[in-house]
């Protein structure tokens, strides 16, 4: 008799692995090109669209809650006030005003990435499953942790990244996407330590 074991979400989840991708580590410095960065990529996808994509981002890994492109766009972002002197003549006249300051994609450099272990041999090692770029929070110039701005699947972004070339020594033709770049494994991937405080 053979039975069928299924697994649940977090069954699943708990076969998985993550690791960090830096993109200042030497094999990963192509992510970083300012011809193509991922950065800007894989930001715009979810954003405002890339190459005519525009992909779904997540709160979370369960893939469930979606997060929107506005509310995505304010993480990062702030607010900056600015004196206002209508009558230069005047320097005791002035008003304040307020303007948004959008988050830079530049300030991402590292990725917190989900990924399995492929079992066959003739394939890479490593499937990504799910990416989610980080940024640093900090307050009075200390740094707390670093926060997942959103999360991708891996599959959505492959959708956008199988059209972006990306820029490299190691890529003179340009025949290589960062589609390939992932799947490829041609990156360096950190274990991930859970004791770093991440904040979602």
């Amino acid at each position: 008799m053979l039975f069928l074991f299924l697994l649940n979400e977090n069954q699943l989840f708990a076969q998985r692995k993550s690791g960090i991708i830096d993109d200042h580590d030497k094999a990963n410095l192509t992510m970083a090109s300012k011809k193509n960065p991922f950065y800007t990529i894989i930001y715009e996808a979810v954003t405002t669209g890339r190459k005519g994509s525009l992909i779904k981002a997540y709160r979370d890994t369960a893939f469930k809650k979606v997060i929107s492109p506005e509310e995505i766009i304010k993480i990062g972002s702030g607010e900056e006030t600015f004196q206002i002197y209508p009558d230069p003549t005047n320097p005791d006249v002035f008003y304040d005003t307020t303007v948004f300051v959008p988050f830079n994609p530049e300030k991402i450099s590292r990725y917190l990435v989900i990924y399995d272990i492929n079992t066959k041999p003739e394939e890479p090692p490593i499937k990504i499953v799910a990416i989610a770029p980080l940024i640093d929070n900090w307050v009075a110039n200390v740094k707390l942790n670093e926060q997942i701005i959103f999360w991708v699947k891996f599959e959505d972004l492959a959708e956008v990244a199988g059209k972006e070339i990306f820029n490299s020594p190691e890529n003179p033709g340009g025949q290589l996407t960062f589609k390939d770049f992932f799947e490829k494994n041609l990156f360096f991937m950190r274990d991930y330590d859970p004791t770093i405080i991440i904040y979602r």
